[in-house]
């Protein structure tokens, strides 16, 4: 955290808001202390929804890895018979990172999911449906997309709060 905080310079005066997945590693009582203590409001999202909702995950992450892979693929039919070493990495990994790495994607990455501005209705509610057995029959009734819409909209209830905290402090 304390990492964090350095790099993008949050005080009591400029708060950050930060978006965090549910790990365990985030929710210590020392890392919500040093947070707040800075002027970072942490959100965490609800189980089950960071495949849809992680900014960076959408529209940095997926298409780097897609580019990454593609530049290796493009290499070894370049060199034939030879393997990538560590240090024929960084170039490629930097030929994939120039690619995917901008500001509009990482923009992209709120709006993709509906997160800012807020817009339910990116997110279908059927992808945050709990996940079935599959070898038995399907037995969710309606209140299970009740459930799907319902986490959409606390979600931008506990983003709406932490900002209007954030802005009175």
């Amino acid at each position: 955290m304390q990492h964090f905080i350095d790099c993008v310079k949050a005080t009591q005066a400029h708060k950050v808001l930060l978006i965090l997945d549910g790990h365990c590693s985030h929710k210590s009582l020392d890392v919500i202390d040093l947070a707040h203590a800075n002027g970072v409001v942490i959100i965490c999202l609800p189980p089950h929804t960071t495949h849809r909702m992680q900014p960076l995950d959408l529209t940095v992450f997926g298409p780097l890895k897609k580019y990454y892979n593609r530049e290796c693929e493009h290499w070894m039919l370049s060199n034939p018979g030879k393997r990538i070493t560590v240090f024929d990495q960084a170039g490629l990994f930097g030929s994939a990172y120039i690619k995917t790495a901008t500001m509009d994607k990482a923009v992209n990455g709120f709006r993709s999911p509906g997160l800012w501005p807020y817009d339910p209705d990116q997110l279908k509610d059927d992808e945050f449906l709990p996940s079935m057995v599959t070898d038995e029959p399907a037995a969710y009734s309606n209140g299970s997309l009740a459930s799907g819409r319902l986490i959409k909209h606390l979600l931008f209830l506990i983003i709406t709060f932490c900002l209007v905290v954030a802005s009175s402090e």
